[in-house]
């Protein structure tokens, strides 16, 4: 399966990586964002995995990574 980016998403992690850079310095937030992008693309392999969110529906399952929450959206 092909993991695709929304622009949402893409914006969240550009602020997570500045974020990252300005509290935890250049080599932490590198390690981080290679840890988002190794477990997002676990996504593509194991669709299945995740959770429900006491906030939504039952159907729509979540991912953590680290602090942050990846609400997967799985197209036909």
């Amino acid at each position: 399966m092909t993991i695709e980016i929304s622009t949402e998403a893409y914006v969240d992690i550009e602020y997570i990586l500045k974020y990252s850079i300005e509290t935890f310095g250049s080599i932490k937030a590198e390690e981080y964002m290679y840890t988002l992008y190794e477990k997002i693309s676990k996504l593509s392999k194991f669709s299945h995995i995740g959770h429900s969110h006491k906030f939504l529906p039952n159907s729509i399952r979540v991912y953590n990574i680290e602090k942050h929450i990846v609400i997967p959206k799985y197209l036909k």
